[in-house]
Formats: structure tokens, C-alpha cells, sequence
């Protein structure tokens, strides 16, 4: 599925812009992705100061 939003890949981590909904719905996406497939552990920091209005 094609979120359309702003991203870039770090060495440690990857950082995600855009509309709220979108990020959510496609974490969730992640989430039930890998639920399916084995353990995992997502540390996710979420904020609304990055001026993406």
C-alpha cells in the first residue's frame, strides 16, 4: 500500500513525516505484518512538533 509519506532511512533508525492518520494506519500495517511472522519489539516515539501541518 502507498502511505505517501515523507521518509528517511537512518543507520539506527527511520523517520517518518506526514499526515497522522496515514502513520498510524501504516504501523499498524507493521505491526500485524510482523505479529504474523515472529516476536518483535517497536519503539516508537510519535510528536506533532515537526511542522508537518
Amino acid at each position: 500500500m502507498d502511505y505517501d509519506l515523507e521518509y528517511n532511512v537512518g543507520i539506527l533508525s527511520t523517520t517518518i513525516r506526514g499526515d497522522k492518520e496515514k502513520i498510524h494506519k501504516l504501523i499498524l500495517e507493521i505491526y500485524n505484518e510482523m505479529d504474523e511472522e515472529c516476536k518483535f519489539t517497536m519503539d516508537i516515539k510519535l510528536s506533532n512538533l515537526c511542522g508537518c501541518d
